[in-house]
């Protein structure tokens, strides 16, 4: 029993250190999710320059637009209590510049869909951004490669691309077995 509950103990002080793209998604704002919150915390190094930010600040980030940058400015005003109050028990790790990579990937973005089944979906993502490519959470009109993940055909993502491409986008969807024989694993 003793020995669980140290376990406990310690399992709990690990988590009491977060980065601050971690803790910005656990909040649960509404399009405060992977990407943005990663993009914030390239920005902003703690949680006054975070609650500082204003709908223009952030629209002065490459990949956020209006309705995003209005919802999580909202989403901080409203939350800023119970963020203060959870700040009591959490300490935000300072984020380690981002090296960017150059490489054979460099402008160029990959959203995945679907289920991966030769690839996570998170060492795909790693491997792309290891050679230089951005992996944004959504599809967007400047997006390089869809990845289709088993039978995913079909997909709102998918649909989302085919529209785009009928507007001039060129937006390639390939098959996760083309993803995996371009990085060559």
């Amino acid at each position: 029993e003793e020995k669980n509950a140290t376990k406990i103990v310690g399992n709990i002080q690990e988590k009491r250190n977060l980065p601050l793209g971690l803790f910005l998604r656990s909040l649960g704002i509404h399009e405060l999710g992977k990407n943005v919150s990663n993009l914030i915390e390239g920005k902003c190094k703690t949680m006054e320059e975070v609650f500082g930010l204003t709908e223009s600040d952030l629209l002065s980030i490459k990949s956020i637009g209006d309705s995003i940058a209005e919802s999580v400015v909202n989403g901080l005003k409203e939350n800023q209590d119970l963020i203060n109050n959870l700040l009591q028990y959490i300490t935000i790790e300072v984020p380690q510049p981002k090296v960017v990579k150059d490489g054979p990937f460099s402008g160029k973005s990959f959203v995945f869909t679907g289920s991966m089944e030769i690839m996570k979906r998170n060492d795909a993502q790693a491997k792309v951004e290891d050679l230089g490519g951005e992996t944004p959470s959504g599809v967007k009109k400047t997006l390089t490669y869809l990845v289709i993940g088993g039978d995913e055909k079909g997909s709102s993502k998918q649909t989302k691309v085919e529209k785009y491409n009928e507007s001039g986008a060129d937006i390639k969807i390939i098959s996760e077995k083309e993803f995996v024989e371009m990085v060559g694993e």
